[in-house]
């Protein structure tokens, strides 16, 4: 599994947003990514297990909200720089 960190930049609210994202972990196949955002860490991501085109987060912080759409948007990202689409 290649874990060197990579940007990605996504659409969110209708305006280009920046990430870094760094490949954790990965059991049983499933690979979670870190996502950073503005220097900070934001939350971890993951393919929901029961749905391999879905993302869900897999660690945050419990006080933050994270949209749907924004999830899928850097979700798409990682596959295309994963080459997955």
């Amino acid at each position: 599994m290649d874990t060197t960190p990579f940007k990605i930049s996504y659409q969110h609210d209708g305006i280009r947003q920046y990430a870094e994202i760094h490949p954790c972990c990965k059991e049983d196949n499933i690979v979670d990514y870190i996502v950073y955002k503005e220097g900070k860490l934001a939350f971890t991501i993951t393919r929901n297990a029961a749905d391999n085109n879905h993302w869900i987060v897999a660690l945050k912080n419990a006080d933050d909200i994270i949209e749907e759409e924004m999830l899928q948007s850097i979700g798409r990202e990682i596959d295309i720089n994963r080459n997955r689409v």
